[in-house]
């Protein structure tokens, strides 16, 4: 299964905005603060009302956003999501069935925990895993799973924050998705909104320094 751009922008930015959100306007609103600090990718969540309109409302107003579907638990979802737009589809969970169905064009992220759900998605096709919930396991765990599995591509989601972002990458992660620093869910206040900015910077600002740091060291 290969998505041509999809997965390369995404790990090339690091950094996946997750939205979790009370409303569609408040999704789009999250989406416009984080932007502002320098977000490049984000993942709207089923849990989000109106989330399929949300996701098409994001492409249509920032066509230098890569867009993708959370919380995708059917196929029904994904293709709902694919039509309104979305450029990827993440699940929390190993659905196989959502991985023999992915276009070409677009990117399926399934969740893993275990080495066995690992290679049940890379025998599926799965390009790329969520590791999920990552805050029950830590960057060790991480650490440990890409020693049988070097060439696996990881996005640990869950938990993960601009303060520990770079454990995680440090640990072999591919990207990482933040959610609730970066989306806490609530209704987007001007205040809210100008947090939201502020902590896109610091994980924007996190991954750079991560990877200025490998280039350091490789020279």
């Amino acid at each position: 299964m290969t998505a041509p751009g999809v997965l390369p922008r995404l790990f090339d930015a690091g950094l996946v905005m997750v939205v979790r959100a009370p409303s569609a306007d408040d999704a789009i609103a999250a989406i416009t603060a984080a932007r502002r600090g320098g977000i490049e990718v984000v993942e709207v969540t089923f849990t989000t009302p109106d989330a399929v309109q949300a996701i098409a409302r994001v492409r249509t107003a920032y066509d230098d956003v890569l867009v993708g579907a959370g919380t995708v638990l059917s196929r029904v979802d994904a293709e709902a999501a694919v039509d309104a737009g979305a450029q990827f589809v993440v699940s929390p969970g190993l659905d196989l069935d959502l991985l023999r169905w992915a276009p070409t064009d677009i990117a399926v992220v399934p969740g893993v925990l275990s080495p066995s759900e690992v290679m049940r998605a890379n025998r599926a096709g799965a390009d790329a895993v969520k590791l999920f919930p990552a805050h029950t396991v830590g960057p060790a765990h991480l650490r440990a799973l890409l020693a049988p599995f070097p060439g696996l591509r990881v996005i640990p989601t869950g938990g993960v924050t601009p303060d520990n972002a770079a454990d995680w990458l440090e640990a072999g992660a591919a990207a990482v998705g933040i959610g609730g620093a970066l989306s806490p869910n609530t209704p987007v206040t001007d205040l809210v909104a100008d947090s939201i900015t502020d902590e896109a910077a610091r994980a924007v600002a996190a991954v750079r320094s991560h990877r200025h740091h490998i280039t350091q060291e490789m020279t």
